[in-house]
């Protein structure tokens, strides 16, 4: 079977391959394993560099015209037509698609997939209005559209299969044919044992281990406020971030107020396999403060 799969994602490409920022499209990329052929589709920013994550080799891209931001629809408007112009072509070498929602790409390209008879599978992996209040706390007219938004998608999902990130938006959608995941990106053989969990040492300091984008909807200020607590009830705990976003310099300065930055280390982003794991390894703790 050969597969497209879209998500609001902006690649980026180098001599050495294609990147892109988030850890949900290695997810995808490991599809290619179950398919003949599989080919991503998002957004191509105009200049060369790199990002976060590689795509693996083998898995096919399909680029779309470039627009900065969804919040400013009308200077979007026109990559958004030429990206519904592109997508009709790619849809004569697949036969199925996976369109991660809600956004209004994922539902011209449902329509388009549906005309051409191609079987359409959709995703969501975020609470879309939360996501949307939380990055525009004041535009009342991006958050009443994300509800619409929202509210096409669930209809769409009640005649279409679709996969839910989590228990909690599952629920959410009505469809006869909603299966929810949890998504990992450590693979069995990197799982630490039993006897190894149970046999870690509490005696000294206590690393509590944060992973995540620095940014509104994940909350991340909550850490600072969590560690300061934590410490109030014992001193033996320490907080490591992994993990940059635009909030960064506000967690710093909410740390430094709060007077537990001397117990905390902002390590920036990190890869699995350029320290990361080790740091999971290291750690006794795993905190989550996600909005979304």
């Amino acid at each position: 079977m050969r597969v497209a799969a879209y998500s609001d994602v902006e690649y980026r490409r180098d001599a050495d391959g294609l990147y892109a920022p988030e850890s949900f499209v290695v997810f995808m990329s490991r599809l290619s394993s179950f398919v003949d052929e599989l080919t991503l589709v998002g957004r191509l920013a105009p200049e060369p560099g790199r990002s976060h994550y590689r795509v693996p080799p083998g898995v096919g891209f399909l680029d779309l015209p470039h627009y900065e931001r969804l919040s400013r629809p009308w200077a979007a408007v026109g990559a958004m037509v030429r990206s519904v112009r592109r997508f009709r072509l790619l849809l004569r070498h697949v036969d199925a698609v996976w369109l991660l929602g809600p956004h209004p790409l994922a539902v011209a390209f449902l329509v388009a997939a549906r005309l051409q008879g191609k079987r359409v599978v959709l995703g969501v992996r975020q609470d879309f209005p939360s996501h949307m209040r939380t990055r525009h706390p004041r535009r009342y007219d991006i958050r009443a559209a994300a509800w619409v938004l929202e509210g096409l998608w669930r209809l769409m999902a009640r005649t279409h299969p679709l996969v839910a990130v989590g228990p909690d938006l599952a629920r959410r959608y009505r469809g006869s044919q909603v299966l929810p995941i949890v998504i990992s990106l450590v693979d069995e053989e990197h799982v630490t044992t039993r006897e190894a969990a149970l046999g870690r040492d509490y005696d000294g300091q206590v690393r509590v281990l944060s992973v995540g984008r620095l940014d509104p909807e994940k909350n991340p200020l909550l850490l600072a406020d969590v560690l300061q607590r934590l410490r109030a009830e014992d001193p033996r705990y320490q907080l490591i971030v992994a993990g940059d976003g635009s909030m960064r310099d506000e967690l710093a300065a909410r740390l430094a107020e709060l007077g537990v930055a001397d117990h905390a280390r902002l390590l920036g982003y990190m890869s699995l396999d350029g320290g990361l794991r080790e740091v999971y390894t290291d750690s006794h703790v795993f905190l989550h403060v996600s909005w979304t």
